[in-house]
């Protein structure tokens, strides 16, 4: 049987959730169903019974008084938590509403990060609550397909058809995340204008796969803490005008599989395995375990909740993207 998306079925149905949680690393589908959400309750320019909190402004109290206002002149009232950060500590006045939401509001969280589970706000959304991961598979061969069938669908939509080997190299070049591939994508389409068939040559003369490979040799920079070579790559990438959202990206991402790669190896797992769980490409895991021998468990750590610190300054506009990739290289290096 087909597998449902239940937020897709929801908004075909028009019977929503008196509350949503949609959370997980991937921005595009964060996004992507974030926006689909509020098309389908809010008619444009709805000011009125629309209300939106960032990081910056978030006030549970705030929000909850806001819920418990009827609509004027709509089925709905919608109110948006994007990025605040509610579920990583107990709060009792949200966990309360939680447990009884007025049903003529959708009270619409996202989160980067999975909430804790041990806390009573996130037991209390459980209860009558959508939560909804927004995440690829780990498993190598399960995220190539999945993204696979989204491109390729798409460019059977616009009528063309990509070669074996040139998706292959699109999907080298544009993996990291789906806002790059959806980016690269949207670029290469322009490019072949009406030509049928999309081939290796358009996606080298296109897409900026450079910019991984440019990043990779940041990260052995920062490993080796050569700082002059650090400094020499981040000029290029400035040059290029890589941007920074992505680079922190790669960055993380890197990161991430070297801490899975680095246990995996330490309980005694083969590389073929080790490649499967974290998606790396077997040949790479060699590269990526002698990567790990240069950090303890806690060093990655430490950089990962700097990563997330940064991207949160980030998001909230309380820092410029560029100083926030300078700092996280700085402080790392400086580790």
């Amino acid at each position: 049987m087909p597998y449902e998306n239940p937020l897709i079925n929801d908004i075909k149905k028009g019977s929503f959730h008196p509350v949503y949680l949609l959370y997980g690393p991937e921005h595009y589908l964060r996004k992507n169903y974030k926006d689909k959400l509020v098309r389908a309750l809010v008619k444009p320019g709805d000011s009125i019974n629309f209300s939106k909190f960032t990081l910056d402004d978030y006030d549970s109290e705030a929000v909850i008084e806001l819920c418990q206002t009827l609509p004027l002149f709509a089925e709905k009232r919608v109110v948006l938590c994007d990025l605040c950060n509610a579920f990583s500590r107990s709060d009792e006045k949200l966990a309360a509403y939680l447990s009884n939401p007025n049903d003529s509001t959708v009270l619409i969280f996202t989160e980067e990060k999975t909430p804790d589970k041990r806390t009573k706000t996130y037991k209390a959304l459980m209860q009558h609550s959508l939560l909804y991961e927004c995440a690829l598979p780990t498993q190598a061969d399960q995220k190539e397909r999945i993204l696979a069938q989204w491109i390729v669908t798409r460019f059977k939509q616009a009528g063309k058809v990509i070669e074996t080997e040139a998706w292959t190299r699109f999907y080298q070049r544009t993996s990291s995340s789906m806002d790059l591939m959806n980016n690269e994508y949207e670029k290469l389409l322009s490019y072949v204008g009406d030509k049928d068939t999309v081939t290796v040559s358009d996606v080298e003369k296109v897409t900026s796969g450079h910019l991984e490979e440019t990043v990779f040799s940041l990260i052995d920079s920062i490993i080796e803490r050569n700082k002059a070579s650090c400094s020499e790559i981040y000029k290029s990438l400035l040059l290029d005008k890589a941007s920074p959202d992505e680079i922190i990206r790669i960055i993380e991402s890197q990161f991430n599989k070297i801490m899975i790669a680095k246990d995996m190896a330490e309980e005694g797992s083969n590389n073929k395995d080790i490649a499967t769980r974290s998606g790396i490409n077997l040949y790479f895991v060699g590269k990526t375990l002698s990567k790990a021998r240069s950090f303890s468990r806690s060093d990655i750590i430490d950089f990962l909740k700097r990563a997330e610190y940064y991207e949160r300054l980030k998001n909230s506009g309380r820092i410029d993207p560029y100083a926030a990739l300078e700092l996280l290289i700085t402080e790392t290096l400086n580790k």
